[in-house]
């Protein structure tokens, strides 16, 4: 491995997965969708229309229970973001590994990677939106 790549730190995509990891433990311990009923979206206060994220916490709530359709109906999005996160050290360390030899620029995010995840986001809001 190159010498600039072996002294990176790893630690934070292993803390972003623990972390991810706590959260669904703690939805699974505590019925997460009470918070809600307290907290409301400033977005969807202003403008009556749901944020991208709107719906993540029961999104989060069905994903530590196993329910993967009620999940993915709340909010695609952030099953999508939970199943990324927890398995983010992994593919990290496969990319490092991949890169031995490779050049400086492999290692800033394509711009088609920026893109693509722009689309998921508006194609979310849109499905957010429209949902019943």
């Amino acid at each position: 491995m190159r010498a600039d790549l072996a002294g990176r730190n790893l630690d934070v995509p292993f803390t972003y997965s623990a972390l991810t990891a706590a959260a669904v433990l703690l939805a699974r311990l505590v019925d997460v969708r009470e918070l809600t009923r307290a907290w409301l979206c400033p977005f969807r206060e202003l403008t009556g229309l749901p944020c991208p994220f709107c719906g993540g916490v029961h999104a989060l709530y069905y994903l530590s229970r196993g329910q993967w359709r009620e999940a993915a109906a709340a909010n695609p999005l952030v099953c999508v973001l939970i199943g990324a996160l927890l398995v983010s050290p992994m593919a990290v360390v496969l990319v490092r590994k991949g890169m031995r030899g490779g050049s400086r620029k492999e290692e800033r995010l394509p711009r088609r990677l920026v893109w693509i995840v722009v689309g998921l986001v508006l194609g979310n809001w849109v499905y957010l939106t429209l949902k019943p």
